[in-house]
């Protein structure tokens, strides 16, 4: 076990767990589209970025470990605004074919859409 803080939280959790997986379990809830907890992890979507201290770029959450000491920002004014300009992004490249696509009904940006 090690110690890191999530939102100025002090947390003991496992080195091997991802974060989005720790957030979760600590009651944060972060956005995620490409990632499965079943499926090895490739952070392509990005929607699931948080500020880690010390470091100059977000980090994508599905696929980061924590580090012993790690501090944690989950939903800063900076995240959410690089979440906002991701999900423009692929809002802009999707298809809006709802009702012909096969995961109508199961689809995470069916809401925003709408």
């Amino acid at each position: 076990m090690i110690s890191m803080t999530l939102n100025g939280r002090n947390i003991e959790v496992s080195e091997n767990e991802n974060l989005v997986e720790i957030a979760k379990a600590h009651g944060f809830h972060i956005p995620t589209f490409c990632y499965d907890k079943q499926l090895k992890a490739f952070s392509c979507c990005r929607i699931c970025v948080v500020e880690v201290k010390g470091r100059k770029n977000l980090v994508a959450v599905c696929s980061t470990t924590p580090t012993e000491g790690m501090v944690v920002e989950t939903h800063s004014e900076r995240v959410m605004k690089v979440r906002r300009d991701i999900l423009s992004l692929l809002i802009a490249n999707h298809p809006k074919d709802c009702l012909t696509c096969s995961k109508t009904g199961d689809c995470k940006l069916t809401g925003v859409l709408l």
